[in-house]
């Protein structure tokens, strides 16, 4: 129902407004990030490149949550320094989907803050759905990609825990 899941979703709003963003991941939510950027050697104009790109990914997720490797053009390369890679990465949607997601966490974006809430709740949502009972976040992707893809989504969904302090999200970090 509806009112159901509106009230599921001030819970887990209600949870992550009383978390403590741990030290190392404040300044990506910091009030002054435009001054905390330039201090680092950013500038407005790289802020505004972050946005559009950030703009780019969000229009480009797929319906389901992630973001389609095969769609975005992977697996083009064959052979790389001698190797055939058999169209290696067409099937590395997790990959695909926990770097797009690490953008958005990057820039204090979460599932329950930011101007990118919904997308990164779809994408978060996709890892857990396609998570195996063994923890395994690889899901279809091959020999050349396995390790990679179940890297990249393990890293997004424990920076999505850290900086939510959603505990729906913790079984599938662990």
């Amino acid at each position: 129902s509806r009112r159901a899941a509106e009230q599921h979703r001030e819970e887990i709003e209600a949870r992550g407004a009383a978390h403590e963003l741990p030290a190392m991941y404040k300044l990506r939510t910091s009030p002054n990030r435009a001054r905390v950027a330039q201090l680092q050697g950013g500038s407005a104009d790289t802020e505004a490149a972050v946005k559009a790109a950030l703009g780019w990914l969000a229009t480009n997720q797929s319906p389901d949550g992630r973001w389609d490797a095969s769609q975005l053009e992977s697996g083009r390369e064959n052979n790389a320094l001698g190797q055939n890679r058999r169209g290696a990465g067409t099937e590395a949607d997790t990959g695909v989907t926990g770097l797009a997601l690490l953008a958005f966490l990057g820039s204090g974006h979460t599932h329950l803050r930011g101007d990118h809430q919904a997308t990164v709740a779809r994408g978060l949502e996709f890892l857990l759905r396609v998570q195996g009972v063994d923890g395994n976040l690889a899901d279809k992707a091959d020999v050349f990609a396995h390790m990679y893809c179940h890297g990249m989504a393990a890293l997004a969904l424990s920076e999505a825990y850290a900086m939510s302090g959603d505990q729906r999200l913790l079984a599938g970090v662990r």
